[in-house]
């Protein structure tokens, strides 16, 4: 389970969420958005309890920041730039007795040259295009799964 910080720098505006992959939940709020958003940080922790109590820890920190929603706005600039870095998620957990857990290596790394050629014809098939191949290999490397479950 992930938390993790979506925003625009330029608008200095941010949100703070729990997602099992954070670019679902980029998708999910681009949508209707006016602004170009990104995952400006995340990490990873055990469980969604976890997560909650340190997204709950940083809506507390920033109270002073929010807008009707659970929009983080005109957050002073020396604490947005330590978003960039995982440096305040990081600290938050820390303060919460949150312990991290660091990202495995994808499971596509690990294949031989054999097995992703393998891959080729899936990609070809769907008509997917070169950034879309790079989404869905980011996505399994976030959530740890196989490539060949999100082609």
């Amino acid at each position: 389970m992930f938390v993790y910080i979506v925003g625009n720098i330029e608008q200095n505006i941010f949100r703070l969420g729990v997602a099992s992959d954070p670019l679902v939940a980029l998708q999910q709020m681009q949508q209707g958005n006016p602004y170009q958003l990104s995952v400006i940080s995340k990490i990873r922790v055990r469980n969604k309890n976890e997560a909650t109590l340190v997204e709950q820890l940083g809506y507390k920190q920033l109270s002073c920041h929010t807008d009707a929603g659970e929009w983080l706005v005109n957050v002073p600039t020396d604490v947005s730039a330590l978003f960039s870095q995982d440096h305040w998620l990081r600290s938050l957990a820390s303060r919460a007795g949150v312990k991290l857990l660091e990202r495995n290596e994808p499971t596509t790394a690990r294949r031989s040259p054999a097995d992703l050629q393998r891959l080729l014809p899936i990609v070809k098939k769907r008509e997917l295009t070169f950034e879309e191949v790079l989404c869905k290999v980011e996505q399994a490397y976030n959530t740890e799964t196989s490539i060949d479950e999100v082609l």
